[in-house]
C-alpha cells in the first residue's frame, strides 16, 4: 500500500510541476493554461485515489473487514501515458524546433 501511496504522491507532485511552469512564465500561452487547468483534474483524481487508500489503510489499521478493490491497470497505464504526453508536449511545443 505504501508504495501505491507513493505513486499516487509521485502523480500530484509533476503535475504540480508542470502547472508551476506554466504559472512561472511571465505571459503564458493560452494552450499551456488550457494544459495547466488539464493537469488540476488529474490532481483532483489523484488525490480522491489517494483519499480512497488512506480510508483502506486506516480500516487495516482498525482490522476493519473491508470490500478488496481492483486495481484497473489500464487506469494506472493511462495516467503515466496522460503524464509523459503532457511533459513531452511541454518540452517539444509544436512549431518550435
Amino acid at each position: 500500500m505504501a508504495h501505491d501511496f507513493h505513486n499516487i504522491l509521485a502523480v500530484i507532485s509533476n503535475y504540480a510541476e508542470m502547472i508551476a511552469e506554466v504559472l512561472d512564465s511571465r505571459v503564458p500561452d493560452p494552450g499551456d493554461l488550457a494544459d495547466a487547468r488539464t493537469d488540476l483534474g488529474q490532481i483532483s483524481r489523484a488525490a480522491e485515489r489517494a483519499t480512497r487508500l488512506t480510508k483502506q489503510l486506516l480500516a487495516f489499521g482498525r482490522r476493519d473487514i473491508t470490500q478488496a478493490e481492483v486495481l484497473n491497470l489500464n487506469h494506472v497505464i493511462g495516467d503515466v501515458e496522460q503524464i509523459l504526453r503532457a511533459r513531452h508536449r511541454r518540452a517539444h511545443p509544436p512549431g518550435r524546433h
